[in-house]
């Protein structure tokens, strides 16, 4: 019998996008300008990494459905191999320089929950 195997600590995130920005706007912001900011957090920190997921659509009875509104456009998710690790990672300065960044792209009024996850992968190849 196989068990399924341990992971990484990941701290998920939902983002809405700003009011007056399109998704692709938003979208394009976040990998090419947001993007540099978080290549020098994994240079510099014990964050393993960082993934940006970005909505296509909801998939409700078997299919998928694209163009909704819904209350989020995209996924954060940010991995480590520990809590302490996730911890000694929230540095100010960086939080600062993250939060100054993402008012250009992140609507900063919509309701912005972290859920703490434990990784277990139950299958890959």
């Amino acid at each position: 019998m196989s068990h399924a195997k341990k992971g990484d600590i990941i701290m998920f995130q939902l983002i809405k996008r700003r009011k007056d920005l399109t998704f692709e706007q938003f979208k394009d912001y976040w990998l090419t300008q947001h993007n540099k900011i978080e290549q020098d957090i994994i240079n510099k920190g014990r964050r393993k990494k960082i993934v940006a997921h970005f909505v296509k659509g909801v998939m409700g009875r078997g299919e998928v459905v694209a163009g909704q509104d819904l209350p989020f456009d995209a996924v954060l998710e940010l991995h480590y191999n520990s809590i302490e690790d996730m911890k000694a990672s929230a540095d100010p300065e960086i939080r600062a320089r993250l939060s100054k960044d993402e008012e250009n792209f992140i609507d900063m009024e919509a309701e912005r929950v972290s859920y703490i996850l434990e990784e277990y992968v139950m299958a890959e190849r």
